[in-house]
């Protein structure tokens, strides 16, 4: 599998941008858009805004105005994932999909049928899920966080070693380390439940 458009996409939505600083998808879309190559090619959707921080808010997937998507981004609750999912047009051609919404296998059978249903979806629609339950992903040697990890976030030194932390917790207690000892990362990726 082919992953140079997740590591370094051409584009990227965000389904779950709010006013709410502290919201995860918000957090997750100031930092995208810190990187230049991204001012114009990164889409808000929640169709309960028009507008945030000089960028037209789309409704929803389907009224973006592009079809090919690298990256889509859902930063909503874990029972409003199915729906936005199913929703998506055919003619939406979605690469990658991050999920940071925990409530899932995780939690037991209920959050394990809810993460079936999912899967279900990607493999019908033809997209890969990062995730659910995941911290995000980040090409330091890029400067491309796809993460709302104020860990993530933070972290500056670039290098030569990447790194898979099925725990986001203990994925962000390593960057943390690794920046007290000077140790540069290129990519990191929170791979939460691993669904596909």
């Amino acid at each position: 599998m082919n992953l140079q458009r997740l590591f370094n996409p051409n584009n990227v939505a965000v389904v779950g941008v709010s006013r709410n600083i502290n919201k995860f998808g918000t957090i997750c879309f100031k930092a995208l858009i810190r990187n230049k190559k991204y001012r114009n090619r990164v889409y808000p959707i929640n169709p309960k805004l028009d507008s945030i921080l000089g960028y037209k808010v789309y409704p929803d997937i389907n009224s973006l105005p592009i079809d090919e998507i690298d990256v889509l981004i859902i930063a909503t609750p874990a029972k409003t994932i199915p729906e936005i999912l199913s929703n998506i047009s055919y003619k939406k051609k979605i690469k990658y999909v991050i999920i940071f919404a925990s409530g899932f296998s995780e939690i037991g059978p209920e959050g394990e049928k809810l993460e079936q249903k999912i899967v279900k979806i990607a493999e019908e629609k033809g997209f890969k899920i990062v995730g659910p339950n995941s911290l995000g992903i980040a090409n330091f040697s890029k400067n491309i966080l796809l993460s709302f990890g104020k860990s993530v976030i933070a972290f500056k030194r670039k290098g030569n070693i990447a790194f898979i932390s099925q725990s986001g917790a203990v994925g962000g207690a390593l960057l943390r380390y690794a920046d007290s000892l000077g140790i540069g990362i290129s990519i990191f990726i929170s791979s939460g439940n691993e669904s596909q």
